[in-house]
This record gives C-alpha cells, sequence and structure tokens, in this order.
C-alpha cells in the first residue's frame, strides 16, 4: 500500500518512541476513527506493540538499536553506558550546537561520532519501524507519506531555523535508510556501514510539520465537534521532559495556546528513574565505597525502566549486585530526596500554569477548566493529587479531572487497542489528527 495520501507521525520519546497514521483530508469526527497507532514496537522486537525503545549501544565497532542493544548494554557491565534521551538533544535550546558535540567516552568510547550523526541513524531507525508497520509487504510506500513530528521545546525567534533543521535531519535519515534497507537494525551495524549511510544524499522526505507535545495531546483529548468553548490545561509528563499548555477550543475557530501558561521542564520520568536508582543505592549494603557505587549505578541505567514499572505496579522491586539481591519498596523512594525534589518541581511547575490560565479565563468569564495528563508519568501516585490539593485550597473555580482516556478512543472500531495505552502514545495520536493551522511551519509558533 502507498502511503500516498496519509499523514504519518512520530514521537521520539525519551524512553519509547510512538508512531501513528490517518489518512489526510478527512473531517475530524472520521479522522479519529481511521486514526491508528502504529505497531513499531512489535516491529522493532520489543515487549510492547506501539512502543519502540529509544535507545542506540555502541560497542566494538558496532552499534545496536532498540531492544538488541538493550540486550547489549546490558551485557557490557557497569563500564558502559546507552544512548537514550534523543528528545532533549532535539528539544535543545541551541541545535547546531549540541548536536556538532560528541557523546561522552562512556557511551561512545572511540568517539567515532558526533550526536548529529547518531540522531540521523536513530531516525532511520525510526522511519524503517514506521515504514514497515505501515505496511510490511511494501515499507517503500510509507515514504511517501507526509510526515509530522513532535517537540518538547520551541522558542519564538528560532522556531523556523529549528524546523528547517529538523526537516534536514529527516531528509538525511530518509537517504541512509534508502541505502541501508528495511530490517537493517535486526542486527548490529558496523561503524562502516554507518558511516557510509551517513554520507548518501538526503532523500525526499514530505515533512507536513511539528508540534509542541502539549498541543498535541489536546488534539486528542478536546470534543468533537466543539458545541461550545472548552479550556483545557494538559500535564504531559515523559520520560525527558514534564510538557505543561493551556488551550483554548472555540467552535470554527484554530486551537489557542495561553502562552503564559507553557511550561517545559527537563524534570520527569528520567527524574523519576535517578531518584529510584538512588534508594538502590542507600539499600545495596555491598556498595558503600564510591567505585561500587558508580559501578551499581551504571549496572542500573539499562534495566531500572523496566524496574520501575514493577516498583510503581506491585509496590517493590529487587535487583541483584555483586550476587546479592537489593530489595527497594516504593515507600524507600517517595521519602527519598530526589523523589521528593522532583514532586515539588512538577506540583510548582503546574500550579503556576495553572494559576496564568485561571487568570486568562476570569478575563473571560469562563466557569472552569478541563484538565488533561498524559505520558507514562501521568500515572505516578503524585499527578493527580496536585489537582486535589489546589481543590482542597478553597480556590473558587472549577478543575474538572478528565479521564486517562477521551471517550472517541474506547470506540469499537480499535478493537481494545488504543484505550489501555493512550497516554503513552497521545502524543503521537494528536499529531496525525491536528488541524494544519496549528502546525510549526515557516515560523507558525506552535
Amino acid at each position: 500500500m502507498s502511503a500516498a495520501g496519509w499523514i504519518v507521525s512520530v514521537d521520539f520519546g525519551t524512553a519509547f518512541s510512538k508512531a501513528a497514521a490517518v489518512p489526510d483530508g478527512l473531517p475530524p469526527a472520521e479522522a479519529r476513527r481511521q486514526v491508528r497507532a502504529l505497531a513499531i514496537g512489535a516491529v522493532a522486537g520489543a515487549a510492547s506493540p506501539m512502543l519502540a525503545p529509544s535507545v542506540m549501544f555502541l560497542d566494538q565497532g558496532e552499534i545496536a538499536f532498540g531492544p538488541l542493544a538493550q540486550e547489549r548494554a546490558s551485557e557490557a557491565g557497569p563500564k558502559r553506558e546507552p544512548l537514550q534521551s534523543f528528545k532533549l538533544l532535539l528539544g535543545a535550546s541551541d541545535l547546531a550546537a549540541v548536536t556538532a558535540s560528541r557523546p561522552n567516552r562512556l557511551i561512545d568510547p572511540d568517539s567515532a561520532f558526533v550526536y548529529r550523526e547518531l540522531i540521523i541513524l536513530y531516525l532511520a531507525y525510526l522511519l524503517g519501524l514506521a515504514d514497515e508497520a505501515f505496511d510490511k509487504t511494501n515499507p517503500a510506500g510509507a515514504a511517501k507519506a507526509q510526515l509530522r513530528y513532535t517537540r518538547p521545546g520551541w522558542y519564538t525567534n528560532r522556531t523556523a531555523a529549528d524546523h528547517a533543521f529538523i526537516r534536514d535531519l529527516f531528509a538525511s535519515a530518509r537517504g541512509a535508510l534508502t541505502l541501508l534497507g528495511p530490517g537493517f537494525w535486526r542486527m548490529p551495524l558496523s561503524y562502516e556501514a554507518a558511516h557510509r549511510a551517513l554520507q548518501a544524499n538526503p532523500a525526499p522526505v514530505f515533512v507536513d510539520g511539528g508540534l509542541f507535545e502539549a498541543t498535541a495531546v489536546a488534539v486528542g483529548f478536546l470534543p468533537d465537534p466543539l458545541t461550545s468553548v472548552e479550556r483545557l490545561l494538559v500535564v504531559d509528563i515523559g520520560a525527558g521532559t514534564t510538557d505543561i499548555g493551556a488551550y483554548i477550543a472555540a467552535p470554527g475557530q484554530p486551537l489557542e495556546e495561553v502562552a503564559a501558561a507553557r511550561r517545559v521542564l527537563t524534570v520527569a520520568g528520567d527524574a523519576v528513574d535517578r531518584a529510584v536508582m538512588d534508594a538502590v543505592l542507600g539499600k545495596a549494603q555491598s556498595a558503600r565505597k564510591p567505585d561500587q557505587q558508580a559501578a551499581l549505578w551504571r549496572s542500573l541505567l539499562s534495566v531500572i525502566r523496566a524496574q520501575k514499572e514493577t516498583l510503581f505496579e506491585l509496590g517493590r522491586m529487587s535487583v541483584r549486585f555483586d550476587g546479592k539481591p537489593v530489595v527497594v519498596n516504593l515507600k524507600d523512594v517517595e521519602r527519598g530526596p530526589l523523589y521528593r525534589s522532583l514532586v515539588a518541581d512538577i506540583t510548582a511547575a503546574f500550579s503556576a500554569s495553572l494559576d496564568a490560565a485561571v487568570v486568562d479565563a476570569l478575563k473571560a468569564d469562563a466557569p472552569g477548566i478541563s484538565v488533561a495528563f498524559a505520558g507514562g508519568g501521568a500515572a505516578l501516585p503524585f499527578a493527580r493529587d496536585m489537582i486535589h490539593r489546589i481543590k482542597a485550597t478553597g480556590q473558587r473555580f472549577t478543575l474538572t479531572a478528565l479521564p486517562e482516556c477521551p471517550p472517541w478512543a474506547h470506540d469499537p472500531v480499535f478493537e481494545g487497542a488504543l484505550a489501555p495505552h493512550y497516554g503513552k502514545i497521545a502524543i503521537a495520536l494528536g499529531a496525525a489528527l491536528a488541524p494544519r493551522d496549528i502546525l510549526i511551519a515557516g515560523g507558525v509558533r506552535f
């Protein structure tokens, strides 16, 4: 199947990348029925079909991607680190300078690549996953889709330049993928092959535009059709960033952002990882010397995200170090200084953003604001408690916490595939569904 006439959106998340597709030109209600989350996790060989691990691992002249990278990183021991958190690089305030720098020697021991080259290779992997998930029998046909992407940080004075920079990264990635071929990520990629791919000519890529991540979430949570003015505050707690935005949706009008309410924090799920790792260090009796603690810390990097899921689901987790089990309870983490600090930081940002949204709403005599949570961190216990704490102050303004999944995603047409994972794939779905008048293109602010 050719992707001509389709929109494909990609969300290169800090922990997991996601993608979605929808036919172009449909009325909003019908687009919501036909949008689909692409199973890029299944194509990557990951545990979750819709979530592809955002990770690379460089070792002994080879690059591994996704689950293979996670496996190799866990086998390499505590003296090495995988490359993760691509979104933080692409959301940097100075893209050109950051991407021209080199990773540390724990990530790239041979100093064989700069970040720009590694990002291009990762995007080639991501595009390849999306191509195959779109149509396994004709992955090259997906290259004809109109591509959309999301980003946590947009800087008004450089919006057009940053969009052009990211568009060029995608073109280079498409060129590299053309040379490497479908499924290249199923085996480690030699440095020699990687450098040849990086020399490939950029290939045509139809970048439809970009979107602030919270805006993408808002698109999916707003009702359709709109019968009255809706005000929505989005709190997207991802792995690398917490993105907060406030929006006004009026019938027949473009979605409007309350600029004063926007917040982007580099305090999110990764900070929770560090808090959990800190608790592990505190409980590990066999890691009391600085070199032992450093070794334990590095050994946790490749497993902590999966272990964290167990901790918050079951209330405890266990890892082994130096042949001995280290058991950590949820209370150990919640009492720790790192966890308490991140909760305080996110709560303060939420309160400041909400204050700005309320001031704007009161000027328009609006009766209240709905609040939508998204991202893997939205399931953390403190997230929705932020609303309850604010309500407890007696503020005379209606705050309504929306369900974790909007009603349209429960439609039987999806056969239950979207609802259980909606918070984690909300950005990719919303970016695919977004009207063009709110995309980043030619200096448009969103």
